[in-house]
C-alpha cells in the first residue's frame, strides 16, 4: 500500500502537470485533526477544473494517473440509486494496493459551509476565502422540539416492529429496527454524548466513536441491541430500555420535557401485541424443525386446545407431533432440544410438549406406538443437566401417542408438511391404551 506521502505527492503532481486542474482540496477524516488516523482512511479529494467534460466517467484517465482499479463506483453514472445531479463527477475507487480515493471533480465554485478542509493547491486563489470551523462535526445541541420529535419517532416506529414480530416477519422487523428505530437511538446517544462533553466532540459517522465516548456499561448495552436470536424482540426491548435512559438523562440536563405517555403507550401496545401469542411461537417451531431436519421432515401437526380452539395461555400447553422419514441423528436431536429449551422463554407457563415419530408407524397405528424423541416442560431440567444422555434415552414406545393421533385426525392442524389424511392412518384399538 502506498504511503500518505506517496499519495499526496501523486495527487499534487497530477494536478500541477494538468493545466485543466485549478485547485486541489482535501476533506473528510484526513482533514480533521480530531479523527483517528489509520491506513484505512480514504483520500477524499476535490479537483476543481475548468471544464468537467474531459473527466466525466473517464476511467482510463483515472488509471493512467493513479493505478489499476480493483473496485470502483461512480454515483453519477448509477441508474439504481438516483445521482446527485449537481454537475460534479465522483470516482470512488479502490486500487490494487488497497488505497482508496474518493475523487470529486467539479467546475462549480466552492461554497464554504465551515466543513474542515485543507487546501493542497490553489493556482488561481479561488479557495482563499475558506475558513474551516473546527467544531463543524461536533454534535449539536438540540432544541426541545427536536428532542420531542426524536422521542416520538422512536416510540412510534416500534409499533411496526411489534406487528412484525407478532407475524414472525423477521426481515421486516430487522429493517424497521436498524433503519428507523436505530436512527433515533443513535441520535439520542449523540445528544447524550454532547451533554456529557459540553457538545465539544464528534461521535463519528453512524456512531463509530460510541465506544470511545459512552461508558463501558452503556456501550455494552448498546452493542447488545444487535441480538437477533429471537427474531428481534430482545433487540427491540433493549433499545427501548437504552433509549429511555438516554432520553431521560438528556431531558434532565437540558431542562426538556419528556413525554412519558408515549413510552408507556408503546410498551403497553408492545406487550399487548406480543405476549400470550401462541401463533408466533408456532412460526419459530416451524423454523427450528425445518432447519434441523431438512428433507427428513414429513410434517408438523398441532393437536390439543390450540388446534381445537379452546386455548388458554395460563392453562394450556402447545402440543404437536413431528413426523420424519427416519430417526434423526443424535446431534440433530440435541439441536432440536436446545431450540425448544430456548423457546420456553416465550412459551405459555405450561410449556411445549412434542414427540418426533416415524412416518412408517402411522400407516396402521399400534398401541403402544414408537417415537424417536420426546420433549415436555417436565423434562426441561433433565435435558439441561444432561442433554446428550436424555436425548438418547427419551425414545421408545408410548401408550399416549395413538390418542394424540386420533385428536390430530379429528381436529388437528398442519403447521407444516403433508396433509393429515396422507400421513395418519387407522389407529388399532387397545384396551390398555384406551384406559391409560
Amino acid at each position: 500500500m502506498r504511503t500518505p506521502e506517496e499519495m499526496f505527492d501523486l495527487l499534487l503532481k497530477t494536478a500541477r502537470e494538468d493545466e485543466r486542474i485549478l485547485a486541489v482540496m482535501l476533506n473528510g477524516s484526513r482533514s480533521n485533526p480530531e479523527a483517528p488516523q489509520d491506513i484505512y482512511q480514504d483520500y477524499d479529494i476535490v479537483y476543481f477544473v475548468k471544464d468537467l467534460a474531459p473527466f466525466w466517467n473517464n476511467k482510463a484517465w483515472l488509471e493512467e494517473h493513479f493505478g489499476k482499479v480493483l473496485l470502483m463506483q461512480t454515483p453519477e453514472a448509477n441508474t439504481l440509486v438516483p445521482p446527485n445531479g449537481n454537475g460534479d463527477f465522483i470516482f470512488l475507487a479502490i486500487f490494487e494496493d488497497g488505497v482508496r480515493i474518493d475523487l470529486t471533480i467539479t467546475s462549480r465554485p466552492y461554497i464554504d459551509n465551515g466543513e474542515p478542509a485543507v487546501i493542497l493547491l490553489d493556482k488561481t486563489g479561488m479557495l482563499s476565502h475558506i475558513r474551516p470551523d473546527p467544531g463543524f462535526w461536533h454534535v449539536k445541541k438540540p432544541t426541545e422540539d427536536q428532542f420531542l420529535d426524536c422521542c416520538n419517532e422512536f416510540w412510534w416506529c416500534l409499533n411496526n416492529v411489534a406487528k412484525g414480530l407478532a407475524r414472525c416477519e423477521t426481515v421486516y422487523v430487522m429493517d424497521m429496527l436498524n433503519k428507523y428505530v436505530r436512527n433515533m437511538l443513535n441520535t439520542m446517544a449523540e445528544w447524550y454524548i454532547g451533554v456529557d462533553t459540553d457538545f465539544s466532540v464528534s461521535p463519528g459517522k453512524a456512531g463509530k466513536y460510541f465506544g470511545k465516548y459512552l461508558d463501558n456499561n452503556l456501550y455494552r448495552m448498546y452493542l447488545s441491541t444487535y441480538s437477533p436470536a429471537d427474531g428481534g424482540k430482545t433487540s427491540a426491548l433493549r433499545m427501548m430500555d437504552l433509549f429511555s435512559f438516554l432520553a431521560h438523562t438528556v431531558a434532565g440536563a437540558l431542562d426538556f420535557r419528556y413525554c412519558e405517555e408515549e413510552e408507556q403507550g408503546l410498551r403497553k401496545y408492545f406487550s399487548m401485541t406480543l405476549d400470550e401469542n401462541p401463533y408466533r411461537l408456532l412460526e419459530y417451531i416451524k423454523e427450528l424443525f425445518s432447519n434441523a431436519l431438512g428433507e427428513n421432515l414429513v410434517g408438523i401437526y398441532l393437536y390439543g386446545s390450540l388446534a381445537s380452539g379452546c386455548f388458554n395461555w395460563q392453562k394450556s400447553d402447545i402440543d404437536f407431533i413431528a413426523v420424519t422419514h427416519r430417526e434423526p441423528e443424535q446431534s440433530i436431536k440435541e439441536q432440536i432440544i436446545l431450540g425448544l429449551l430456548e423457546l420456553e422463554r416465550i412459551a405459555p407457563p405450561k410449556g411445549i410438549e412434542m414427540s418426533i415419530v416415524p412416518k412408517e408407524s402411522l400407516k396402521k397405528v399400534l398401541n403402544p406406538a414408537p417415537y424417536f424423541l420426546h420433549y415436555s416442560k417436565a423434562h426441561s431440567d433433565a435435558y439441561r443437566k444432561d442433554l446428550p444422555g436424555n436425548a438418547a434415552k427419551l425414545c421408545g414406545l408410548d401408550y399416549d401417542l395413538p390418542g394424540h393421533y386420533n385428536m390430530i385426525k379429528a381436529a388437528g392442524k398442519v403447521i407444516l408438511g403433508e396433509p393429515i389424511e396422507n400421513v395418519f392412518g387407522k389407529v388399532a384399538p387397545n384396551i390398555k391404551g384406551e384406559l391409560k
